[in-house]
């Protein structure tokens, strides 16, 4: 509708990031390749009725195949714009902090789709981190430690399955989020999902030198915040906020 096409097939972008990411059914090309997926039988007449008509990327690439070049129509550019508060010269040695908090999820020259996704996914992983830095405890060795039963208590939205995945996001703006088991088994269900104990998350600055001074300071940030602002201490903390930090 943003791009005035009638459907993802004619786009210049086709197949995008945000439509492979589509539910698996809809990757379904046939019968038999329902079958090895789930390895569950199906007869003809109900894949008909139930499989096929949510087959939506089969049905785009069906399309596809008889466009040709001049039929392809450019998607409109859009970029993440967010309002952050200028980092104050009095805390230039938050340099490292400022930096993650407005890089995280701002892109430039998307397609609508990537910007619908990264709206979602900016704030999931800030209030992940916020979490983790709140409620974990800084330890010797450089890293944070949070419990499975707090983390999952805080019931963060679109969180299911996907932890992992908003885990390696992180990893890119360089911060190490790992789950450690606590025991060799009973933390994962039998289809791999966390369960809700027997694990922990570990969170570091990577390599750098100076990573266990970063989480402190992060930790530090955030308590203030929450202790001046209750509530409204997510929007400071979403915003990059730092004024904070002056005194």
């Amino acid at each position: 509708m943003i791009n005035g096409v009638e459907n993802c097939a004619f786009c210049t972008a086709f197949p995008c990031g945000e439509l492979l990411k589509a539910h698996s059914l809809q990757k379904i090309n046939s019968r038999s390749e329902y079958t090895n997926k789930t390895g569950k039988e199906i007869s003809e007449k109900d894949y008909k009725l139930f499989i096929e008509p949510y087959a939506g990327l089969f049905r785009l690439n069906m399309i596809r195949k008889n466009l040709s070049v001049k039929d392809y129509k450019d998607y409109k550019r859009f970029s993440v714009k967010n309002k952050f508060v200028p980092l104050p010269d009095d805390l230039k040695n938050l340099k490292l902090l400022y930096s993650f908090l407005t890089t995280v999820c701002i892109e430039k020259n998307i397609p609508y789709a990537r910007l619908q996704t990264l709206e979602g996914k900016r704030e999931q992983l800030l209030k992940i981190l916020w979490t983790i830095i709140f409620y974990g405890t800084v330890k010797t060795g450089n890293y944070l430690e949070l419990d499975a039963k707090t983390f999952l208590s805080q019931r963060i939205g679109g969180m299911y399955n996907k932890l992992l995945e908003n885990f390696n996001e992180l990893k890119k703006y360089g911060l190490y989020c790992e789950i450690i088991p606590l025991v060799d088994k009973g933390w994962l269900t039998p289809l791999g999902g966390l369960k809700k104990e027997g694990w922990i998350i570990k969170l570091t600055f990577g390599e750098q030198p100076d990573g266990i001074k970063e989480l402190r300071t992060f930790k530090e940030y955030v308590l203030r915040l929450d202790k001046k602002y209750g509530r409204q201490a997510f929007r400071y903390f979403s915003k990059a906020d730092m004024n904070i930090m002056i005194n």
